[in-house]
């Protein structure tokens, strides 16, 4: 017997008017509340990278200016003698017209000798290093100046009001003027055989070390 096959009927196709659109025909959803913020959150961000960046060069900048300006104080209240223009005994007692001071019982060349710190042509002045219970110092000596040797006592008080040492010592029969800076440094000034003599500590040393130092000055 010879069966014959019946057609499936075919499945009916939805009208296209009325057919559901696709996910991809579908309408892209609105914006979530964090994408419509998301340019505002950019840019807040932008803008707090930026101020921080810019109080982070600030900050650095005001750092070297303090840490120059720290440097350049100290430079000024303790300025070491270079090599350059060293000299010895001989030739510092010369050019100044005066015995040379050293603490006694020492040499000049135990402390690396005398330089020359003013220039060709100058009033002579001739320093060497030194400490005080270890902490450094700059002796610096030149004669007295001509205006000094009418009035001396005020002449030397004067010169150290302009220091700011109006603090004093007495080392025997010499006055000293001691000038405190608020970050350590000391300048102090007086007079002693016919020498005008300026000492400048790295930091504050205690005055009856002074008063021993100056005393041995000889």
């Amino acid at each position: 017997m010879e069966f014959k096959r019946t057609p499936r009927p075919s499945r009916p196709q939805p009208d296209p008017a009325g057919e559901a659109p696709s996910d991809a025909q579908k309408s892209p959803p609105a914006e979530t509340e964090t994408s419509s913020r998301s340019p505002h959150i950019l840019d807040e961000t932008r803008a707090y990278i930026q101020t921080h960046q810019s109080a982070l060069v600030i900050g650095v900048i005001s750092a070297v200016v303090i840490v120059l300006l720290a440097t350049t104080i100290l430079q000024r209240q303790s300025p070491p003698p270079t090599d350059s223009n060293k000299t010895d005994q001989a030739t510092a007692s010369k050019d100044l017209n005066q015995k040379t001071l050293t603490p006694a019982g020492t040499s000049i060349d135990s402390k690396g000798g005398w330089s020359r710190i003013s220039p060709p042509g100058k009033t002579p002045v001739f320093a060497y290093s030194d400490t005080i219970n270890g902490t450094p110092i700059s002796v610096s000596q030149q004669p007295i100046p001509e205006s000094f040797k009418t009035n001396a006592s005020g002449g030397i008080a004067e010169l150290a009001r302009s220091y700011n040492a109006t603090a004093t010592v007495q080392a025997g029969d010499t006055t000293v003027y001691i000038g405190d800076s608020a970050r350590g440094p000391q300048s102090v000034i007086f007079t002693k055989g016919n020498l005008l003599i300026m000492i400048k500590s790295q930091q504050k040393i205690a005055a009856d070390a002074w008063v021993r130092y100056i005393t041995s000055l000889k």
